[in-house]
């Protein structure tokens, strides 16, 4: 029958169904190059290219059995199931519409989790899914392409839970057709983040170990056992409290066979969503255990955290931590608040020790921002307390610098108003303090009027007044001075760009400050610059920066000396053709200091993907000797073939100080059995000879990857196996390191250290 003639007999055929479909509001959409109805059976066969759209699911197969009694669908011949989380191919599989289980033979998909590069391949002779957990037996799990595989698990009983995880039990790891390994359990996660089912390896303090994670029904179950401190077991448990909220519950155990010590590592999370805008978090952990590589790790921690984010925003938290082993207290509070016009931020944090000397350090920090009569006028607050005792019943370093600012915006000037102050709680029963030094501004007034375009140059105006307090060390004396006066400042500042010719452009700035101080000194502080940017074409770019600042007059301030008087030209030339190639030559002099600065060079040539050359040195004219040749050439003549030469040599010896080369060679190169040689040799200046100091060999074997690697530094060897799919978690022998599993020890780096149970 034709395609258009089967759209005829369909529809009829649907028609007729309809009732006993629409009873159960099942939508049924059937495709086939035939269709066919039983008589007295209520069953529907559809042969050829059939495709049947059934609620959520898809089945694609050469016949499809469909029983409207039963709302049961069989599907036979080049089965495709696909669902809204996989894709399976099968030679059977039976699909219950109603309760959407469904049944297949010789179960087979191809998955591709975030966690494994390339796809992970499952398949199974009899699996059932029901309603997103896929249970079946004599499964086999693979990352390998290739028929068959190079290697696989077979596993007795299979369990597939769709961008979950894949379980298998009673497995049996397969090099070709050689069993090498059994493990009663195998659990291959699919999510971006997981974490390892079993892990070996060995170092100094735990010896040998096994470590490995279970799945159970209420969360993950963790067994190790270690060489030297035994066995260690725990929990790791999600819960639901209903209305209290959720959470994380870990218990991790150990009684150290080699110390007597018993180990316990506790940590509870816990989160409550008050409302839409508002979340609570709780945060106790208890730690008591040893440390890799040394020590031990003794504290309890408790955090809160509530934290309310709408149009508004504020978030409290606060933390303690007890550390035994240091003997040490931490407490911490902090509270943010922010809305669209103001903000407020306050930090508390209290350390004290527990033994002698007991020492205290406790701090405050307050920040304020709002608009005051209006949105142009801005009132910031600062505070910052600190206080400090080096033991018990002894004074203390304890002071307070508050800062008020107001600052605001009218027409045709800006404003701003500052005070601030240092307050020494101690006064004088603190001795320590006696050399600290600040500046009090009591207060501060600066307008900013706008700048003022006069065609030939921008004027841009400063006028201000303060009442100072310095505080600040004066050599001539051997003390701090304590100063105080009034101060009115005058500021008138100028800049210009002027093109040039040739590719030229000229940047002029000019002021001029004027500081009356009450007693009757005078201070005058003029500083100009000039800056010469020049581009020609896309070849050549030169700087040009001379600046200059001179005072006159006298000020009873020191503050006000500093950054007056400087006197210095600098130009740097480059020469440079797109990314291909770039020299530069840079240079000066400091007529404030006569001295020169050193001339410097860097030459960079990339004339194509083959060659990168970078070289740098310089001269220095003050001490009239050259500066250190620093050298690096990249070669990649094949794609088979690189080199990597470094060398800093000294230019006034002639000696060569430092080098490394570093070669990659690949041999039989895209192909299966591709080869890969990498060594690397280090110059000696001992005996000034260059030496091999790593070797690593690769070889590919399709899905897998055998390395050998030699350290001739650290006198080590290892042999290691990768999965292509997984090439970040090898597996080998080190003569360092015994057995080992990368993919653990590259894990423990992320995550905080507690104890030896790291990747817990």
């Amino acid at each position: 029958m034709s395609r258009w003639g089967f759209g005829v007999g369909i529809y009829l055929t649907l028609c007729l169904f309809a009732p006993a479909f629409a009873q159960e509001e099942i939508p049924v959409n059937i495709k086939a190059d035939k269709l066919q109805y039983e008589e007295g059976s209520d069953i529907v066969v559809a042969t050829g290219s059939v495709e049947v759209k059934l609620k959520k699911v898809t089945i694609y197969s050469d016949r499809l059995y469909m029983d409207s009694e039963s709302n049961v669908a069989t599907a036979e011949g080049n089965v495709k199931m696909v669902t809204e989380d996989y894709e399976a191919f099968s030679d059977y599989v039976v699909y219950d519409v109603d309760t959407e289980i469904t049944h297949y033979n010789n179960f087979k998909t191809k998955l591709a989790p975030g966690k494994i590069k390339g796809n992970l391949f499952v398949q199974a002779n009899e699996i059932n899914d029901a309603n997103g957990k896929m249970v079946g037996n004599w499964g086999a799990i693979s990352t390998c392409d290739d028929s068959p595989s190079h290697y696989y698990v077979k596993a007795h009983r299979i369990a597939y839970y769709p961008k979950d995880k894949v379980i298998g039990t009673n497995a049996t790891v397969y090099v070709g057709e050689l069993p090498v390994l059994w493990l009663p359990y195998i659990v291959y996660p699919l999510g971006e983040k997981a974490k390892k089912n079993w892990v070996i390896g060995h170092n100094a303090v735990e010896g040998d170990y096994f470590k490995s994670t279970w799945d159970y029904p209420f969360g993950l179950l963790y067994l190790d056992l270690m060489q030297s401190k035994g066995l260690g077991s725990g929990i790791e448990n999600s819960y639901n409290l209903l209305g209290l909220g959720v959470g994380t519950l870990f218990l991790y155990t150990l009684s150290e066979q080699d110390t007597g010590v018993t180990d316990w590592v506790t940590r509870i999370n816990h989160t409550k969503q008050i409302n839409p805008y508002t979340k609570l978090t709780l945060d106790h952990a208890y730690t008591s255990t040893y440390l890799v590589p040394s020590g031990r790790r003794d504290q309890t921690t408790f955090g809160l955290d509530l934290d309310y984010k709408n149009r508004d925003r504020w978030n409290l938290k606060f933390n303690t931590l007890d550390d035994r082993g240091a003997f040490l207290r931490k407490n911490s509070f902090s509270f943010n608040q922010a809305d669209q016009k103001s903000a407020t931020d306050y930090y508390f944090n209290y350390d004290y020790a527990k033994n002698s000397p007991r020492w205290l350090r406790a701090s405050q920090r307050f920040y304020h921002r709002q608009p005051l009569w209006s949105d142009n006028v801005v009132l910031t607050t600062k505070a910052n307390y600190y206080n400090s005792v080096a033991d018990e019943g002894l004074p203390g370093d304890e002071r307070l610098e508050p800062v008020i600012e107001i600052a605001g915006r009218e027409k045709g000037f800006s404003w701003r108003l500052t005070e601030n102050w240092f307050i020494d709680f101690d006064g004088n029963t603190y001795i320590g303090d006696e050399g600290q030094q600040f500046l009090e501004k009591l207060p501060e007034i600066e307008v900013s009027p706008d700048p003022i375009d006069l065609k030939i140059f921008t004027l841009r105006p400063i006028f201000g007044y303060g009442h100072y307090r310095e505080v600040r060390y004066v050599p001539q004396l051997g003390t701090n001075r304590d100063y105080s006066t009034q101060r009115y400042r005058a500021t008138l500042d100028i800049n210009k760009s002027i093109p040039l010719a040739m590719g030229t452009t000229a940047v002029l700035n000019a002021g001029v400050d004027q500081f009356l101080y009450a007693p009757g000194d005078q201070l005058y502080a003029y500083r100009e610059s000039l800056g010469l940017r020049t581009n020609l074409g896309s070849y050549f770019r030169n700087d040009i920066d001379y600046k200059k600042g001179i005072s006159e007059g006298n000020t009873p301030f020191l503050f006000d000396q500093l950054g007056t008087r400087y006197h210095s030209i600098q130009e740097q030339m480059t020469f440079y053709y797109l990314s291909n190639f770039r020299w530069t030559i840079d240079g000066g002099y400091n007529w404030q200091t006569h001295k020169w600065f050193d001339v410097n060079t860097n030459w960079l040539l990339r004339p194509n993907q083959v060659v990168y050359w970078d070289t740098r040195t310089g001269w220095d004219i003050e001490n009239t000797k050259w500066k250190d040749l620093v050298n690096s050439l990249n070669l990649l003549p094949y794609s088979y073939l690189s080199l990597n030469f470094s060398t800093v040599s000294d230019m006034n010896t002639g000696l060569l100080k430092s080098g490394s080369i570093l070669y990659d060679v690949l041999f039989l190169e895209g192909q299966p059995n591709q080869w890969e040689f990498k060594f690397s040799q280090i110059y000696e200046p001992s005996t000034q000879q260059f030496k091999v100091r790593d070797i690593m060999i690769v070889k590919e074997l399709h899905c897998w990857k055998l390395k050998y690697t030699y350290s001739d530094y650290r006198k080590e060897f290892s042999v290691s196996f990768s999965l292509d799919a997984m090439p970040n978690d090898p597996f080998g022998m080190s003569s360092g390191r015994g057995f080992y599993f990368d993919g653990f020890e590259k894990e423990l780096k992320e995550f905080k250290q507690e104890g030896a149970v790291f990747h817990y």
